[in-house]
């Protein structure tokens, strides 16, 4: 954001001063020193507030000044892509009437402008983007998957007012359905300004390229102010009531959130190495399953094969003998030739060889 450097001072109000920049190899990280701050405005809200509300004269206080942080930015050739409520804060001791962009992790730049003002380029529209920032702020667009341009930004900033007027003002579980609602008339958060309705109108209207009609928003809120009888130099809602106290006991509890936070990483990555492991565990023992029915359906296939061949033998075994008078056999044949030889009369040796000389 070294280009905030380039705009005069009068267009810086809302952007804290750098200090200094680095980065850390052992953390990975690159970090920006910028000027300290007080609380964010949804930590006066909860902290500073009694009924953790502000009033309209201090809302429409806090729209003039954020929006003309956003109108500074998209000069620059930035959009921030994150408005909400914790991504402003006011400042310390003197400064405790102005309200401070911050967190610019998620800006993109999205012109380049020439010292007299005008666009030398501008990015082209890409297709299908993640959604970025907090679900409770983001526009239409965002939930879409659409390229973001300033409108979103200014988009943003309406639903920001609407947190700050009352907390979780989005009706229903269906955000984008809600966003619909408002922009066509069917839906209105109760007790807000019914005239900021023209806003909506105008953001309509626009196209990616377009630029909000940022002045004429402006005088919009000057004009809501007058119908509600406001005075917008009035005591902000949280003037010398920050106290120590409060930014000590918000160190705190933020610490306590890390603490609590990395707690709940260490759990969550113990819990998915011990999901790891079931499941390796689990497909083990599917392999092993299906080995050993694999092993089983080899041994049956090899003793029905067993089985078929025995039953392939048997008719062989089975073969009967043959039976029947007239039909001789080898055996029988031999036998009864001895039987014969034993029934002629026997005679002598003397008169065989008679018979032979003979």
């Amino acid at each position: 954001m070294m280009d905030l450097a380039k705009v005069p001072p009068s267009r810086r109000l809302h952007f804290l001063e750098y200090v200094d920049r680095g980065k850390s190899t052992a953390l990975k990280i690159k970090f920006l020193v910028m000027e300290l701050v007080s609380l964010c405005l949804e930590d006066i809200r909860r902290l500073v507030l009694p009924d953790h509300k502000f009033t309209l004269c201090t809302l429409m206080q806090i729209a003039k000044q954020s929006l003309q942080a956003i109108w500074d930015l998209h000069d620059v050739g930035y959009i921030h892509r994150d408005v909400s409520t914790r991504n402003f804060a006011v400042g310390l001791g003197e400064k405790d009437r102005t309200v401070y962009m911050l967190d610019f992790g998620t800006a993109r730049r999205w012109t380049e402008t020439s010292p007299s003002g005008k666009v030398t380029a501008r990015r082209e529209r890409r297709g299908p983007v993640d959604g970025i920032g907090a679900v409770t702020y983001r526009s239409r667009n965002c939930f879409k998957l659409k390229e973001l341009s300033r409108r979103d930004d200014v988009e943003s900033w309406l639903y920001f007012l609407f947190e700050l007027w009352t907390e979780r003002w989005c009706p229903g579980p269906n955000v984008l359905v809600a966003r619909e609602q408002v922009f066509k008339k069917e839906w209105w958060l109760p007790g807000f300004p019914p005239e900021f309705y023209q806003v909506c109108q105008w953001l309509d209207l626009l196209q990616y390229e377009d630029q909000p009609p940022y002045q004429k928003i402006m005088d919009h809120v000057d004009h809501v102010a007058a119908v509600h009888k406001l005075n917008l130099n009035d005591k902000l809602d949280w003037e010398g009531k920050i106290t120590d106290d409060h930014r000590f006991g918000l160190i705190k509890s933020q610490a306590k959130l890390l603490a609590e936070r990395d707690e709940r990483e260490k759990k969550a990555a113990q819990d998915r190495e011990k999901r790891k492991e079931e499941l390796e565990k689990a497909k083990e023992e599917e392999k092993k399953k299906k080995e050993d029915e694999e092993k089983k359906r080899k041994e049956n296939e090899a003793k029905n094969r067993k089985d078929d061949d025995a039953k392939k033998e048997e008719p062989a075994k089975r073969k009967p003998k043959p039976e029947g008078r007239g039909i001789k056999t080898d055996v029988t044949e031999a036998t009864e030739n001895q039987d014969n030889d034993d029934q002629l009369p026997k005679v002598s040796k003397k008169k065989r060889m008679s018979r032979r000389s003979r």
